[in-house]
């Protein structure tokens, strides 16, 4: 059971490959690194490069912030006394700890 897992997810990392996403595999560090032509090593961990996650964070003079998903957002519901508008990306999962 665990190797048809694991022959379907590898499947699905390839079809992804084929349909042009960047494919990441596990260096022996533990740092994950984009490959662009994977050789599929039967015992290396492959993966699809996650999508960064963006988000636009009004900053505000007394310490309060907000986020939204898109800078239109950020705009509309800004205080008249925002700082600034900042735009950030993060992979998904980063900060979950």
């Amino acid at each position: 059971m665990r190797d048809k897992k694991r022959v379907k997810e590898r499947a699905e990392v390839m079809l992804a490959w084929s349909n042009g996403e960047t494919i990441q595999f596990l260096t022996g560090s533990g740092v994950w690194a984009d490959t662009f032509n994977p050789t599929w090593i039967p015992f290396y961990e492959y993966r699809v490069k996650p999508k960064k996650v963006v988000r636009y964070i009004n900053l505000y003079p007394n310490g309060f912030s907000a986020n939204y998903n898109s800078r239109s957002d950020a705009d509309r519901c800004c205080y008249e006394q925002r700082i600034s508008c900042v735009r950030v990306e993060i992979e998904p999962g980063r900060f979950d700890e």
